[in-house]
């Protein structure tokens, strides 16, 4: 082979393969950012969806309370006006296609159907339905009607002087969901009417975006273990609870679709987006081909530096090639034969300096990692860094420091940890640290240290922070709803009902590192410890308790119950207690 053809695979090769290398995973996480943004798109739409149907079903749960507040008004007894005010408050609803009313045995009375409206009529299982719903009223579980569609109903028991007298069914227009998943779903899915359905939890269709056009989408369509649903397991108990779910699946014809589902407890239904993985990942194949340009582009000029290149050297360039390739795997111990007295001489001497830089700062760099790793595991990640770095001493002494220092125990947890299997304890301890441990740092806080089933953590050091206690409290907050989202798998995993009890003060400690020689910790010691400890063991599960020094640092962004001052073990004084309002 030619010196010109060498020349020209050396330089391709030093060109090319590193974006060839590249490519792929930038495109992967081009892709999975994509993935990532589509699916906070879609469980946005979810909840704006989810959020807009339930304010319509309360709004009209209040416009037939008023109806049957009005027909128990005693104090009205001309009828065609009390029916002149009924059909005045139904036209208040836009929703509400009829109202039926049914006397106290729950025979049909009388109804009220808006202009152009038809009053579907109700099945004879409804009387005794309505007439074991309370005072309070409630929605009777969606209908699918093979003309209408969905069929919603919310029942009012009429009571007059303590005295039901019949009760009053509000039957909402059988669009209304259709109409909410239309309009959301062609304002955020690039126009498409195809993107939202409602479904129930026999996994049957009760309204879509595209309403009775697309037999697939038509109410009381089955979509068990079709598409999306074939991709993400939704048995019936999943529906009582709030659930976000997503993936990439096919459809019948061969596409392949992006899709998410999100429960709606309150309905016991659920409520799934989707749109065509050609129109989430449109930028991904644009990138594709700039990679692929870039590829090309970089490989020709590669071929004409090449030919230049072996137009204007000698031979101590291969020398010089072959050692370029040693230094690029890495072999920093080779050593430049090039003794002609020129440029070229001076660059193999280069090289060399190149590679001893190289391979010294490669050395330092693994050993500062290497530090910084093995500290890390016992230190706050920024003072382990600036150990590793050198910018810290690893040697005994503290400072004064204004914290807020949290503590967090389970609740319950040593029945548990007495019958089960030390492996299940164990197993658990490591989730439960491993979620609180993350909210931590989500709050730029110090995760002390973990006793038993507790965990001590502390804000405002290593680094100083003025809004330490909000962020110790709303820390609090984080980890109460991370763990109650976590408990019932919890439950059904290690059979306990996991809940915590957690206590917040605020003032000065010494912050530093505590112990001998040989055995160091970084930690907070003081009182105000000592009282937060003692405020976790009062707090019941579920509750955040806070002394007033806390609840001041924390500011007015949280709402604290006040508890009165209590004596603490170990305090001559009483402590003023405060508990956090959720």
């Amino acid at each position: 082979m030619s010196l010109r053809a060498k020349w020209t695979a050396a330089v391709l090769g030093v060109a090319v393969l590193p974006l060839v290398a590249i490519a792929p995973v930038v495109l992967s996480q081009q892709r999975k950012g994509l993935f990532h943004a589509e699916e906070v798109t879609q469980a946005s739409v979810m909840d704006h969806a989810g959020s807009l149907l339930e304010s319509k079903m309360r709004a009209n749960a209040r416009v037939v309370a008023d109806l049957a507040s009005l027909l128990a008004e005693s104090r009205i007894t001309d009828e065609e006006a009390k029916l002149a005010l009924l059909q005045r408050m139904l036209s208040r609803s836009e929703e509400l296609d009829s109202v039926v009313i049914y006397g106290p045995d729950g025979t049909r009375i009388d109804s009220i159907v808006r202009g152009g409206a038809t009053a579907l009529p109700a099945p004879e299982a409804l009387a005794a339905e309505v007439r074991a719903v309370d005072d309070r009223g409630r929605w009777l579980d969606a209908e699918i009607d093979s003309t209408h569609g969905l069929i919603l109903r919310f029942v009012q028991p009429i009571v007059a002087a303590s005295n039901r007298t019949g009760f009053v069914v509000g039957q909402l227009r059988a669009d209304t969901a259709h109409a909410v998943l239309a309009e959301l779903s062609r304002d955020h899915f690039q126009g498409r009417d195809d993107g939202l359905m409602l479904i129930s939890r026999e996994q049957r269709v009760l309204a879509s975006s595209r309403g009775t056009a697309d037999v697939e989408q038509r109410p009381g369509a089955s979509v068990q273990g079709r598409e999306l649903l074939a991709s993400i397991s939704m048995p019936p108990s999943r529906f009582d609870l709030l659930f976000v779910g997503a993936s990439e699946f096919r459809r019948a014809d061969g596409t392949m679709w992006v899709g998410s589902i999100r429960t709606l407890p309150g309905l016991r239904a659920a409520i799934l987006a989707r749109r065509p993985s050609d129109d989430v990942f449109t930028t991904l194949a644009a990138t594709r081909r700039a990679v692929i340009g870039a590829l090309i582009a970089v490989a020709l000029a590669a071929l004409a530096l090449g030919a230049w290149i072996a137009s204007r050297t000698t031979r101590p360039i291969r020398t010089l090639i072959a050692l370029a390739r040693d230094y690029a795997h890495r072999r920093f111990a080779t050593r430049s034969t090039v003794r002609t007295g020129d440029e070229l001489e001076s660059l193999g001497s280069s090289m060399e300096t190149m590679a001893d830089e190289l391979s010294a700062s490669e050395k330092e760099i693994a050993r500062r990692a290497g530090v910084e790793k093995d500290l890390s595991r016992f230190l706050p990640a920024k003072v382990a860094a600036e150990i590793a770095g050198g910018t810290r001493k690893l040697e005994l002494g503290g400072e004064r420091r204004q914290v807020s220092v949290l503590f967090a125990d389970v609740v319950s947890f040593t029945p548990f940890a007495e019958k089960a299997e030390p492996e299940k304890v164990v197993e658990f301890l490591n989730e439960l640290f491993t979620v609180m441990t993350e909210v931590v740092f989500r709050h730029d806080g110090t995760v002390d240290k973990f006793i038993g089933d507790a965990v001590m953590a502390f804000f405002g050091a290593p680094n100083a922070m003025d809004d330490h206690g909000e962020r110790a409290v709303a820390c609090a907050e984080d980890m109460h709803r991370f763990v109650e989202a976590s408990a019932p798998e919890w439950k059904q995993k290690y059979g306990l009902d996991v809940r915590i009890a957690v206590g917040v003060n605020s003032g000065e400690v010494i912050v530093g590192n505590l112990g001998s020689e040989s055995r160091m910790d970084y930690t907070a010691i003081g009182d105000v410890v000592n009282v937060a400890a003692r405020l976790e063991a009062l707090a019941r599960p579920g509750q955040t308790l806070v002394t007033g020094e806390a609840a001041k640092s924390a500011g007015d962004t949280f709402e604290f119950r006040p508890l009165g001052e209590h004596p603490l073990r170990g305090k001559e004084q009483a402590v003023a207690i405060l508990e956090l309002v959720r």
